[in-house]
């Protein structure tokens, strides 16, 4: 559309469609962003080492969470399933995401949304020293 002074007016709807592309950019900079982010640790990687004695209670390690109730000790990757944020926070006997509220059971499964899917479980050994690691199955 062009006005009697000869300039191009923009119409209602090209200026949405190009307001809708320029904040495109910055949503999809941050999907990659946080994509990467979460790629801390992969199967293959350094195992993350404990010593010669599990904590007790739930501990923040690493990128991992480790459970030992005294008769079991578990361990998950401390990556929400909803979109990988770190849980590193716990309220009484669930573990918490900061980031959008899922809540997890002490055994990784979800209790509270928007999670679904459970938290992945890592395994715990012993080394020829003694001492235990937490690394991926």
């Amino acid at each position: 559309m062009i006005s009697a002074k000869g300039v191009k007016k923009i119409t209602r709807r090209e200026f949405l469609n190009s307001l809708l592309a320029l904040l495109s950019v910055p949503a999809l900079l941050w999907w990659l962003y946080v994509g990467r982010r979460n790629k801390k640790m992969k199967k293959g990687e350094k195992p993350i080492m404990l010593g010669n004695a599990l904590p007790a209670g739930i501990s923040f390690i690493g990128s991992a969470v480790l459970i030992n109730d005294g008769i079991q000790a578990r361990a998950f990757e401390a990556k929400c399933t909803h979109l990988g944020c770190r849980i590193h926070a716990s309220e009484g006997d669930a573990l918490v995401c900061q980031c959008h509220g899922s809540r997890f059971d002490l055994s990784g499964s979800p209790l509270k949304g928007p999670a679904k899917a459970p938290l992945k479980e890592m395994e715990i050994i012993k080394d020829k020293q003694g001492n235990y690691l937490i690394r991926y199955q």
